[in-house]
C-alpha cells in the first residue's frame, strides 16, 4: 500500500482544467452568437411594427410623415419629431389618434434606428450584428450610429436586398 499514490498530478489536473476552458469557451461563442441573432430578430420586428404604424399614418394623412434628422416628424400638433422609446401619436382636429404607445429603440443603447421619407415612400433603417443574415446589406451608406453604417433596409415594398 505505501506504493500507492494518491490524488492527482499538477499534469492532470491542469489537462482537466484546459478542457473545461475550451468547452466553456465555445459555450461562450455560441451564446454571444445567439444574442447577436435575438436583437436582429427584435430590429426586424420592430421596423415592421414601425412601417405597420407609418400605413395607418399614411391612410390617415394622405402620406408618410416627414423625417428629420433620422427621426419621425409626426406626433403632436403641430407635428413634430418622435422621439424613439416614447409615444408615436397625433392630435388631428381635436382627437388623438395613437399609432403605437412606444415607438420601439434599438436593443443596444449605442446604435440608433433611422427614418427617412419623401411624403411617398420611406426608409426604416437599422444596423444588424450578424453579417451572415440574409438581409444584412453592406452597400447603405445611411449612419445609424456616428460611424455606423446601417446594415438593414425597411420600406413601404418590404425588406430591401442587395
Amino acid at each position: 500500500m505505501n506504493g500507492m499514490r494518491k490524488g492527482f498530478t499538477l499534469l492532470e489536473i491542469m489537462v482537466a482544467v484546459a478542457i473545461m476552458l475550451i468547452i466553456s469557451g465555445l459555450s461562450l461563442a455560441g451564446y454571444v452568437f445567439s444574442m447577436q441573432k435575438s436583437r436582429d430578430a427584435k430590429r426586424k420586428g420592430d421596423l415592421s411594427q414601425i412601417a405597420r404604424a407609418l400605413e395607418v399614418f399614411n391612410e390617415d394623412f394622405g402620406e408618410y410623415p416627414a423625417g428629420s434628422g433620422g427621426k419621425i416628424k409626426g406626433c403632436g400638433n403641430p407635428l413634430d419629431v418622435c422621439v424613439w422609446g416614447e409615444e408615436f401619436s397625433t392630435d388631428i382636429q381635436g382627437t388623438e389618434q395613437m399609432y403605437m404607445s412606444k415607438l420601439p429603440s434599438d436593443p443596444k443603447s449605442s446604435l440608433n434606428y433611422y427614418y427617412e421619407s419623401d411624403g411617398e415612400s420611406f426608409g426604416l433603417y437599422a444596423v444588424l450584428e450578424n453579417n451572415k443574415d440574409k438581409d444584412y446589406r453592406t452597400s447603405l451608406t445611411q449612419e445609424c450610429a456616428s460611424g455606423v453604417n446601417c446594415t438593414y433596409k425597411l420600406t413601404e415594398y418590404g425588406v430591401e436586398v442587395e
